[in-house]
């Protein structure tokens, strides 16, 4: 079988792999992948297992994999007899832990001659670790699903249902927020929780008087000018800028009264 075997290795130098990259691939061991490319098939394993990584090695390096186990059939003299066949059953039930061989569709044999769905596929995943998988994530998904159970059931319990909120119909009441120009200047004034909509930028001049409806906190900014500049005054009184809050910029704060 040494034309076979230097197939082989011809085949993974042109890939540019190692035997350590291969092994790592398909969890076959290094030294029977290195006695393959001698074409030496004496190794210590069963029939059946000896096709079964032949035929996982041929895929990984992109051959034929029809052409590989002929020409290997043809080395050995033909497909081996039922005495073989029985010792490689024997051999799977004791390193595999099959517990009952008759309830399979097929002979171990038939299995690994099977084209594409092997025991050993070519992503080199068995099917005893894609069950573990699937084990592992039914259970993540259980534990999760848990979580959120829990999570949903202490919001519940911890929730005052007397707490009145603007959907249950509570109406904030509007506060009338009165800016008069003292001298020429210019000022930006917008809503705290949405900096982006504006109820006034821009120049006003001296005398200049502008009402704002409003049922939130609102942040006014002089352009470029100072505060002392403005008269504000909330709900009908007087607020002196100098108990705004201040912010960098410089923007101050214009809080809503306390109910």
């Amino acid at each position: 079988m040494k034309n076979l075997g230097e197939t082989l290795k011809q085949a993974r130098a042109n890939k540019g792999v190692e035997l350590r990259d291969v092994s790592d691939a398909t969890k076959i061991r290094i030294d029977f992948l290195a006695k393959m490319e001698e074409g030496d098939f004496n190794f210590d394993l069963p029939e059946i297992y000896k096709r079964g990584f032949l035929r996982l090695y041929a895929a990984y390096l992109g051959l034929d994999t029809k052409a590989i186990m002929a020409d290997y059939y043809a080395s050995t003299g033909g497909r081996h007899s039922d005495k073989e066949s029985q010792r490689a059953q024997n051999a799977k039930k004791q390193f595999l832990g099959e517990l009952d061989e008759e309830s399979t569709s097929s002979s171990p044999e038939n299995r690994y001659d099977e084209e594409p769905n092997s025991d050993l596929p070519p992503d080199g995943i068995s099917a005893d670790d894609k069950s573990k998988y699937l084990k592992i994530g039914a259970i993540v998904a259980c534990v999760i699903a848990a979580i959120i159970l829990i999570v949903a059931a202490v919001s519940k319990l911890t929730s005052n249902p007397e707490t009145p909120t603007i959907a249950q119909g509570l109406e904030i009441p509007e506060c009338v927020i009165t800016i008069k120009a003292l001298t020429d200047t210019s000022y930006k004034l917008t809503p705290e929780s949405n900096p982006n909509y504006t109820y006034h930028k821009g120049e006003v001049r001296a005398g200049d008087v502008k009402t704002f409806n409003v049922k939130e906190a609102l942040i006014i900014q002089p352009l470029p000018g100072k505060i002392g500049d403005l008269h504000i005054e909330r709900n009908g009184q007087h607020l002196d800028y100098a108990r705004l809050i201040p912010h960098p910029a410089p923007k101050y704060r214009i809080a809503m009264p306390k109910q």
